[in-house]
């Protein structure tokens, strides 16, 4: 970001606000991801490059989300939507649909997977594949459809097997854990059931995994399993 200041490059520096941004709420630190969305809404208003202004709304919805603000999550996501149909749908559009699919209300849920798949047949920008699939794993989950999950992991995988990141395994493989942890019939307590003690271990693995990559948010639902 500084360097982007420093040499006038008011767009890169956007861009690097919303890694930044993005990295903050990995670590659930809201109030610097707040800041850092804060800093893009002041570049992209100055330049007037409206299409940042979708991607704004988007992460700061996202923002929202995890600091438990459900309706204000969505109504910022859904303004996002909106906007990123009118402006750039091959730019942003499916990245922008994937962020709402994560706290969408569920009826809301079909219609924008649907207008998510259909924008990425237009787009060839991989950021948004990553971000569709991220949410309609998460939205799959959400309606308790492990094999959609499943499914969705998978074309996650498929997309980025040239260039497999660490969130990106991280993601699907959480997505996986969930869906099979779901698919045990009951409201038992874990460690009541057959095969939880296998279970225990892989939540534990990840749990692990995820903190000392980096990814607070993603180890944050493992642990509190296990401390049940």
């Amino acid at each position: 970001m500084a360097l982007a200041r420093k040499v006038g490059q008011p767009r890169a520096e956007i861009i690097a606000c919303h890694a930044a941004s993005l990295a903050a709420q990995w670590q659930l630190d809201l109030e610097q991801a707040r800041a850092h969305i804060g800093r893009a809404d002041e570049l992209t208003a100055r330049i007037g490059a409206r299409r940042f202004h979708s991607e704004n709304l988007a992460f700061r919805a996202e923002v929202e989300h995890l600091a438990g603000n459900a309706d204000l999550a969505w109504r910022l996501g859904a303004e996002a939507l909106e906007d990123a149909r009118v402006v750039a749908p091959a730019y942003l559009g499916p990245l922008v649909a994937g962020v709402c699919l994560a706290f969408a209300p569920l009826d809301h849920v079909a219609a924008i997977v649907a207008e998510g798949e259909r924008m990425l047949t237009s787009t060839a920008l991989s950021h948004n594949h990553l971000f569709f699939f991220k949410g309609a794993m998460e939205a799959m989950l959400r309606q308790g459809d492990w094999e959609g999950a499943e499914a969705f992991a998978d074309r996650l995988d498929a997309k980025f097997s040239a260039e497999p990141a660490l969130h990106m395994r991280l993601l699907s493989r959480r997505a996986r854990l969930i869906a099979a942890l779901g698919r045990w019939p009951g409201d038992e307590a874990l460690g009541r059931r057959p095969g939880d003690e296998a279970s225990r271990g892989a939540l534990a693995d990840f749990a692990r995994d995820a903190r000392q990559a980096g990814y607070a948010a993603l180890a944050c639902w493992p642990e509190r399993l296990l401390a049940a």
